[in-house]
């Protein structure tokens, strides 16, 4: 776990275990020094037993001890995790303090503690769900107070707790049903009862919005925002409703957190895969310019870190309209943003990518054999380049050994999706067509190919295979 202190976070961590509040273990200190030490030099951690004779000098070795010794280390990090965290968090800290008052029967300290928390309520400040749970603990305390003081609380308390545990409802289920879709969709993960559609059949969204909007009330134009964003997740929306969230993006950047605003756009994200699924037109750049948005607006990632998955999506889009140079400038400049124990496996596959994509199949099967394929994308990418690779370079008969082991990891492999794999398997059959014309084992004619590639869906590399197939009709 140190292992992935930063440097600042290791030496406000030292300040930690020497605190006498925190640790009284001298013994504690001296272990962590050590382990502080190595990994500032970046050298392996001491064998076990000379970390031990420095702990305990002059004494015969005991695994019990060290491995307690450990534990207790580990204990603290959390602690000192759980504590910088809180620090960070002013309203957070502010309701802490707030309860540990009232408890004490404090309540005019408690009562400024409240007042003070309250300021640091801000929905840029905390993602939409934290905010308004946020805000729902703040009138709920507010009432609280009142009882301790004695008197008779405000309608206002009461409405604002239900309106922010609605806000928080809406937010919570957008989220939701945006993930189940995308786990279904990529990894043929799917709940058995799905109580999120039950409850959205039930319930008259579209009329509760039209009756804030007619009453005038302050939350209306964000509640119509998320209503539009639930039926593009559930995808019965239609492209107007994409639009309309579209064009709110910029104006919603001084209105909600980081986090939300990221959200959203791979909610745009996803319901542009979805049409593209269907065979619709334009989507795909929709999804390239919302990916330029959002690294403009700097919400490319919900955490600290850029996710794998993110990475390889930028960069295959803009891959996928040639866009060489900003892709190349992509991964020169984003590839910093990635986790480091991730980073150098993900650059190797964003190398292979660009190189494959620029046809320098030779680079890319350079970067393909440093990639360690521990991820489900990162294995259809390198069959997939693999594939197209071998017959780029003639090499026919190993071309389709690997459409044939490749078919053999669709059927074995649960994970994937049941339109992933059909678009995949698609795509493998009308490889092996390319392939038996090519080498004069069918009969075929291209054009049946280029015919039948047309209709086809969902299909995934179908511009590769068109391309293929029209090589082959004009050797004809």
């Amino acid at each position: 776990m140190l292992s992935g202190f930063s440097v600042y976070e290791l030496n406000s961590f030292g300040k930690f275990v020497r605190s006498p509040f925190f640790n009284s273990s001298k013994r504690l200190i001296v272990y962590f020094d050590e382990i502080k030490s190595s990994i500032k030099k970046g050298k392996s951690l001491p064998d076990k037993k000379e970390i031990y004779s420095m702990i305990y000098p002059g004494e015969k070795y005991n695994d019990g001890r060290l491995r307690f010794l450990s534990s207790e280390l580990l204990s603290l990090a959390e602690e000192f995790c759980a504590v910088s965290a809180m620090r960070k968090d002013p309203f957070g800290k502010c309701m802490y303090s707030f309860h540990a008052m009232a408890a004490g029967n404090r309540i005019l300290q408690a009562k400024r503690k409240l007042d003070e928390s309250g300021k640091h309520l801000n929905p840029r400040s905390y993602p939409g769900e934290i905010y308004y749970y946020s805000r729902y603990s703040y009138f709920s305390a507010l009432g609280y107070i009142g009882i301790l003081q004695e008197k008779t609380p405000g309608a206002d308390i009461f409405t604002g707790e239900a309106e922010n545990i609605i806000m928080l409802m809406v937010t919570v289920l957008f989220q939701s049903i945006h993930n189940l879709n995308t786990l279904s969709r990529t990894f043929n993960v799917k709940p058995g009862y799905d109580i999120t559609a039950d409850f959205l059949k039930s319930f008259d969204f579209r009329g509760f919005v039209s009756r804030l909007r007619l009453a005038g009330h302050p939350k209306a134009s964000l509640a119509e925002l998320y209503y539009d964003l639930l039926c593009l997740v559930d995808n019965s929306a239609d492209s107007s409703t994409y639009y309309k969230v579209r064009n709110r993006i910029t104006e919603l950047v001084g209105e909600l957190n980081r986090q939300d605003l990221y959200n959203i756009i791979s909610a745009l994200k996803s319901y542009c895969v979805q049409r593209e699924l269907e065979g619709k037109s334009g989507f795909h750049y929709e999804r390239f310019e919302l990916n330029k948005l959002s690294l403009e607006l700097d919400v490319y990632s919900f955490s600290e870190h850029m996710q794998i998955n993110d990475f390889r999506n930028f960069l295959n889009v803009a891959l996928l309209f040639k866009e060489y140079d900003w892709a190349e400038n992509f991964i020169n400049e984003y590839s910093d943003k990635l986790r480091p124990d991730m980073r150098s496996n993900a650059v190797y596959h964003a190398r292979a990518s660009l190189a494959f994509s620029r046809k320098d199949y030779d680079t890319a099967r350079t970067f393909l054999s440093k990639v360690k394929a521990d991820s489900l994308f990162f294995k259809h990418d390198i069959k997939r380049m693999e594939l197209v690779i071998c017959y780029e370079k003639e090499e026919y008969t190993a071309a389709v050994e690997m459409i044939d082991s490749y078919k053999h990891f669709l059927k074995s492999n649960k994970g994937v999706s049941e339109l992933r794999k059909d678009a995949v398997w698609n795509f493998l059959n009308a490889a092996m067509d390319i392939i038996k014309i090519k080498t004069g084992a069918s009969r075929k004619s291209p054009g049946s190919v280029t015919a039948k590639l047309a209709a086809m869906q969902p299909i995934s590399n179908k511009a590769w295979l068109i391309e293929k197939a029209a090589e082959l009709s004009a050797l004809k």
